[in-house]
C-alpha cells in the first residue's frame, strides 16, 4: 500500500513539475515579447554623462543594463538571508526526523507493552 501512494505521489509531483516548467516557459515568452516591443520603441540614441564618463547607447540598452544592475545587486544582498533561511529548514527537518522516529518507537513500545499486559492477564 505505501508503494502504491509512493507511485501517485511521484506522479502527482511529475505533473505538477511539468505545470511549473510550462506556465514559467508561457511567462518567459511574454516577458521576451514586451522586451523586443520595448526595445522596437526606445531605440533613440541617448547620451550618458557620468564624471568623467562620455558615452552614446540607446535608451532601451540602457535601461535594460540599468535593470540587470539593480536584480544583479538585489540577489547578492538577499544571499546570506536566503542561506540562513535554508540552513534553518534544513535543522529543522532533521530535528522533525528525529521527532518522527521517537514516535514510532514510543507507538512500538505501547504496542508491546499492551501485548504482555494482554498476555499477563488472560481472561477466563
Amino acid at each position: 500500500m505505501s508503494l502504491k501512494r509512493n507511485k501517485k505521489q511521484f506522479i502527482f509531483d511529475h505533473k505538477r513539475t511539468i505545470i511549473i516548467m510550462q506556465r514559467n516557459l508561457i511567462i518567459a515568452l511574454i516577458l521576451a515579447v514586451i522586451l523586443v516591443v520595448f526595445a522596437l520603441q526606445n531605440a533613440a540614441d541617448t547620451a550618458v554623462k557620468l564624471w568623467f564618463w562620455d558615452f552614446h547607447s540607446s535608451l532601451s540598452l540602457l535601461l535594460l543594463v540599468a535593470f540587470g544592475i539593480g536584480t544583479l545587486l538585489g540577489i547578492i544582498f538577499s544571499w546570506p538571508s536566503i542561506k540562513k533561511k535554508n540552513k534553518k529548514i534544513s535543522e529543522r527537518d532533521k530535528r522533525i526526523a528525529q521527532l518522527s522516529e521517537q514516535v514510532k518507537g514510543l507507538g512500538a513500545s505501547k504496542a508491546k507493552m499492551a501485548e504482555e499486559k494482554r498476555d499477563d492477564n488472560p481472561e477466563d
